[in-house]
């Protein structure tokens, strides 16, 4: 929930804050009571609470650091383009000693990349398998041959068992790819 939303997570962090200072205040305030008439097993119990929240609030603190750490990763990933996630492609085709000379310029609809010795050539971009799948219903529909799915997470292309792993760590369990 914090990993999307590091403003509640500093939201919060200050909430702490503001119970430590009030539980800091009680504490001089029984401190003076106690002074003048006796009650050390209550000051034993807000030190203890207070000990408690110190140690909250220090956690919260380092994942707040790790939180803003991966959102400015998150943004750097963004600005240069790259869809982060996972998504689903078409590939159309994997050639050896071919490259397509008047191809589009790479985009999210059309990607060429160089890899294992293949000029690749992907189109579409999906978030589920199954829109994936009926999208290359249709390409084979239009006289494609043999297209095939291929998962990426944050732009880089994956295996089918990564892509699953990938949706299972999510919480995700509709769109599994079959092996």
């Amino acid at each position: 929930m914090y990993k999307k939303n590091p403003i509640a997570l500093k939201a919060e962090f200050d909430n702490y804050q503001e119970q430590i200072k009030d539980l800091k205040k009680r504490n001089k305030e029984m401190q003076t009571q106690i002074s003048e008439g006796g009650g050390s097993e209550l000051v034993d119990s807000l030190r203890w609470a207070l000990i408690q929240m110190e140690g909250e609030m220090q956690s919260l603190r380092k994942r707040n650091e790790q939180l803003l750490a991966e959102y400015k990763s998150q943004k750097t990933v963004i600005s240069e383009g790259i869809t982060t996630g996972l998504v689903y492609r078409v590939q159309i085709g994997a050639y050896v000693f071919h490259e397509m000379k008047a191809a589009p310029v790479d985009g999210n609809d059309f990607v060429a990349e160089r890899a294992d010795g293949f000029n690749k050539y992907m189109i579409g971009m999906f978030r589920t398998y199954d829109e994936c799948n009926e999208f290359k219903g249709e390409l084979v529909t239009l006289g494609i041959e043999n297209p095939w799915i291929v998962p990426y997470i944050d732009g880089v292309r994956v295996t089918i068992d990564e892509a699953n792993t990938y949706l299972r760590e999510q919480g995700s369990t509709a769109n599994f790819m079959n092996n």
